[in-house]
């Protein structure tokens, strides 16, 4: 397609108004823009001007580049070789890319395609056809923009994935995170928040679909809670063994982690190494901190201090939604006392109320839901 000079310019202008809304409406959310799935090559001088007129009034805010997505070459040779210079502009702020790892390598809509690939693929040791991508763009990005940043943004495993599970997806994506940090990567975004239906990434979510916590979601918080501080030191086994081990250091303080990536045990030095990043401190400081005691045995909840006030003369009357009048196991309610005990299955119970004046008049306010948290 032949597209004019006046064209392209009204397509700049287009990026500037999108720039200036951003500076003007949205400075205190919005911290960089990212033009994402824009792949088509015939496409990429319109793509360059949208993305100039951007980055000229952007003040609030930095544009990053367009990102490559999937885990080999397969998707497509034209794409993957101009990527780089089709897509990524001096004027970028930062390198981005989506590795994911299909089993097929390259993402499509078939259902036999499964997102169930190692991690370490992405860095070395790919099977044939598949190509270690984020290694292969830090490689790239040193010998032409050594100051730029990389971000990865988008990855994750499906934990029902063949192969997979709650346990791999989350060793999975701890190893993704340290692994990054090692190469160089600044940032990387999980995708997403919560399992859905969809086919191809229905299961990544780090919340099932009742929004209750995966085991990727526990361990990460753990991670970040006790190394969020903590930058790669140094390799101790590194890229290309199936032992994997690495210092991550915090000051004077040093933390060895390290797992095996095809997923067996094996001891270490005394320590039984899995699938599972295993950290232990072994420079200054002192070990993370123990996990917080367990809730006590039985605790109570006065659900008429949760509940708004209405003028006195009537009646309370309370349930669970969905299941009024029975509590689930481990839970009691005497009077506007809810007791809950250990037993108590994790989740969120929402509670319905009502309000009647007396037997003979209709009820004023029903179904309105105070939401009770536990155990998550």
């Amino acid at each position: 397609d032949i597209i004019s000079d006046q064209c392209l310019d009204e397509i700049k202008d287009h990026g500037k108004e999108l720039a200036d809304m951003l500076n003007i409406h949205f400075s205190n959310s919005v911290t960089e823009v990212h033009l994402n799935e824009f792949w088509d090559p015939r496409r990429k001088r319109e793509y360059h001007k949208f993305q100039e007129g951007l980055k000229e009034n952007a003040t609030t805010f930095s544009v990053v580049s367009n990102a490559m997505q999937a885990s080999s070459r397969t998707i497509g040779k034209i794409l993957y070789d101009n990527y780089m210079d089709d897509y990524i502009q001096s004027t970028d702020d930062a390198i981005c890319i989506h590795p994911y790892s299909f089993s097929k390598g390259e993402q499509d809509n078939v259902a036999t395609n499964y997102l169930n690939q190692k991690p370490e693929e992405m860095y070395w040791g790919a099977p044939q056809g598949k190509y270690p991508l984020v290694a292969d763009l830090v490689t790239w990005k040193n010998a032409n923009y050594p100051n730029k940043p990389i971000w990865i943004t988008e990855i994750g495993w499906n934990s029902s994935d063949p192969g997979m599970s709650a346990e791999i997806q989350s060793n999975y994506t701890m190893r993704a995170l340290l692994l990054a940090m090692a190469y160089g990567v600044e940032k990387v975004f999980f995708y997403w928040l919560k399992d859905t239906r969809d086919s191809l990434f229905g299961t990544t979510g780090w919340l099932d679909s009742n929004w209750v916590p995966k085991q990727v979601y526990i361990d990460m918080e753990q991670l970040m809670s006790n190394y969020q501080d903590f930058e790669f030191d140094s390799w101790l086994s590194g890229p290309g063994n199936n032992h994997v081990a690495m210092l991550l250091r915090n000051g004077a303080n040093r933390v060895r982690v390290e797992w095996n990536a095809d997923n067996s045990t094996s001891d270490v030095g005394g320590n039984q190494v899995t699938g599972k990043p295993l950290f232990n401190v072994i420079i200054g400081g002192n070990p993370p901190p123990p996990p917080p005691p367990p809730p006590p045995a039985v605790r109570t909840i006065d659900l008429d201090t949760c509940l708004p006030n209405i003028q006195a003369g009537g009646t309370w009357s309370y349930g669970i939604v969905g299941t009024s009048p029975n509590l689930p196991q481990g839970m009691s309610l005497q009077g506007s006392t809810l007791s809950i005990d250990a037993n108590a299955a994790p989740g969120h119970y929402p509670f319905k109320y009502t309000f009647e004046k007396n037997a003979n008049v209709p009820v004023l306010s029903a179904c309105q839901a105070i939401h009770i948290k536990i155990g998550v």
